[in-house]
Order: C-alpha cells, then structure tokens, then sequence
C-alpha cells in the first residue's frame, strides 16, 4: 500500500511536467472519485494506483510519494499549496512536523488507543462482548443439556452389547486370536446402528446450535461494526478539526510557514 502523501509525475505532450494527486474534494465529491470509492479501498485512496485510476493514465508517470513532513522541500509546490490549505483531511491523520509542537501533542494524545475517544468504543464494546459471550454460554450449556441424555441412552444400551462381548471374550480367552475376531465384528456391527442413531438423533441439536452460533456471532460482529463504524467517524472528525489548524498559518511549524 502506497504512503501519504503520494503523487505522480507526468510528462505532457508539450514537454511540460504535471504534479497529479488526489485530495478530498477529489475523492468524495466528484463522479470520478464515487467510482474510485468502488474501485478500491479506502486505504489505497491515496495511493498511486487511484491516481492512476483516477486520472486514466494507464501506467504512465513517475511514482513518487515522502512521509517526512518536516519540511515542505520534500514535496512539489502543488502538494505543499494542498497541505497548507487542508485538502487532505478526509484521507489521512495530519502528520508529525506541520503543526506547531503543542498542537500536534494534542492532537496525537486525543487519538491514541488511551485515550477517551478510543476508551469511549471500548467502554460501548464491553457490554456487547459480555453479552455475546454470556448468550454462546447458554447456547453452548443448552445444547450440552440436550445432548447429554442422548449419549446417555447410546451408551446404556452399549452396555450390556460390551459386557456380553467381554463375557464371551474371557471364556474364549484361550483361543482368543482365533474366535474374538468374529466377536469383535458382531459386536461393531450392533454398536454401528447405535452409533448411527444417536448422531442422526444429534444431528438437529447440532444444526440448532451453530444456527444459533452464528446469528449470535452475526448479531454481535454487528453491533461492534456500528460501535467501530462510529469510532471511526469521530476520529475522522478529529483528523478533519486538525487539518483545519493546518489550514491557519499562525498554527503551522516555522518550516511551513
């Protein structure tokens, strides 16, 4: 996957060099960039394959892209201009060396995995695992329940099939080798159809159980999708407030003044 920032460097016909990237406004507001939503994922938007997609360029240019942001030498003007005016700020977090130091801190403390933004997902997430792992509990105890007294009647009814075999056997012990192996078969022949019954009486408690399982697992990755899908949206917020300072020159570090 391409890094940010990314862009292409190609050659026009007039042998002039053109700078081509993508930005928000590009992405999410234009009936290319809808296309480009389905044409790939999020995370390869600002990649050089989106560029490419974006502008048909079938290959062509160079690919380049820099994640060192502290100082804007390391971009064309054209992306510099882009930083300045927060463009990207739907696409990526804004990174180390554009903002002044205490603004940057901020922002990275009110994103990380601690802190309350994050600790808010995991504080909605709990309930819905302990009650996912709680129902799968039930489930699971449920089904044990009513296949106990199905094994209980295979294994009743093997019994006395095994204690007659054994009986057989220790009488016969002596030519053991030679007349337990028809015993053995006649005792596998009558447990088979026990056997048999018993799965095929377990057969729908099983189907039940992971029917079950899986609207349980269904119901709850859904329900921690939502939990992350709103996480997400109010990070991505945070990302667009703070592109927004970049934006105010007065909160970029001297280098991007």
């Amino acid at each position: 996957m391409c890094e940010f920032v990314s862009w292409k460097e190609v050659k026009c016909p007039d042998g002039s060099t053109q700078i081509l990237f993508l930005t928000s406004d590009d992405v999410f507001n234009t009936s290319k960039g809808r296309k480009l939503q389905k044409h790939t994922t999020p995370g390869d938007f600002i990649g050089h394959g989106a560029i490419d997609f974006y502008y048909d360029l079938d290959g062509k240019g160079v690919n380049h892209e820099c994640t060192d942001f502290w100082t804007p030498k390391n971009f064309p003007p054209e992306i510099v201009e882009a930083i300045k005016a927060g463009k990207f700020f739907l696409l990526a977090p804004v990174p180390a060396g554009i903002l002044r130091a205490a603004l940057y801190a901020d922002y990275v403390k009110k994103r990380a995995p601690g802190a309350p933004l994050y600790a808010d997902y995991e504080k909605k997430r709990a309930p819905l695992d302990a009650d996912y792992e709680k129902k799968r509990a039930a489930l699971y105890a449920d089904y044990m329940k009513k296949r106990a007294p199905l094994y209980a009647d295979y294994e009743k009814k093997r019994a006395p099939l095994y204690a007659a075999y054994m009986k057989k056997c220790a009488a016969l012990y002596a030519d053991y080798e030679k007349k337990r192996a028809p015993l053995d078969a006649d005792y596998m022949k009558k447990r088979a159809p026990l056997y048999a019954d018993y799965l095929k009486k377990r057969a729908p408690l099983d189907a039940d159980y992971e029917k079950k399982w899986d609207a349980l697992d269904a119901d709850c990755e859904k329900k921690r999708d939502a939990l992350y899908a709103d996480y997400m949206k109010k990070r991505a917020a945070l990302d667009a407030d703070t592109w927004l300072l970049v934006s105010v020159p007065e909160n970029r570090s001297l280098a991007w003044q």
